[in-house]
């Protein structure tokens, strides 16, 4: 947020990035990833990083997000009919009383963000993988061809710009929960 970074130019490059952030803590497997919309996508990326050199990811999971750009606008648009992006911001951000500096470096980097997003194509995780949805929104067949595992599905009822809220974070986490316990993946 201070302007001096240099944004990263792809989603692989943003998730080699943060995987060497995660090694810091937790140098080999197994691992277990999370991420929310461009977050899930750049967990399913450090994902296939990590089954590249041999490490086990024992749970990814991502939380409403299509693997394909053109899929999201088709899907999760549905979703967001209470929710434009920049209300979202300006719910979000307007409470905090930022110097106007500072929000338009978050609208630019949700801007870089899409853009990211907009060049994206996922590769294959061979694994397994857990899939919160805002709702019923068909992205468990969109992930169908980039993971060579099962996907479990469930479907909070929330909508994507919502899915961090409280009231879903209470669906999600017995979700996460019996994941991480060994139990519905």
């Amino acid at each position: 947020m201070s302007g001096d970074s240099v944004l990263p130019q792809t989603i692989d490059q943003l998730a080699a990035e943060y995987l060497c952030r995660i090694r810091t803590v937790q140098p080999s497997g197994p691992y277990r990833l999370l991420g929310w919309s461009l977050g899930g996508l750049v967990a399913h990326a450090i994902a296939v990083q990590l089954e590249r050199e041999g490490q086990q990811v024992e749970l990814p999971a991502v939380l409403d997000v299509s693997p394909v750009a053109a899929e999201t606008e088709g899907t999760q648009a549905e979703g967001l009919a209470d929710d434009t992006l920049d209300a979202a911001l300006a719910e979000e951000i307007g409470d905090a009383s930022l110097p106007e500096e500072t929000i338009a470096r978050i609208t630019a980097t949700v801007g870089h963000s899409g853009r990211l997003r907009d060049r994206f194509t996922p590769s294959r995780f061979g694994g397994d993988l857990l899939l919160c949805t805002a709702g019923p929104n068909g992205l468990t067949d969109d992930w169908r061809p980039h993971i060579g595992g099962r996907i479990t599905t469930h479907e909070i009822a929330t909508t994507h710009l919502r899915m961090m809220r409280p009231a879903a974070l209470t669906q999600i986490g017995p979700v996460l929960a019996a994941a991480l316990a060994g139990g519905d993946r």
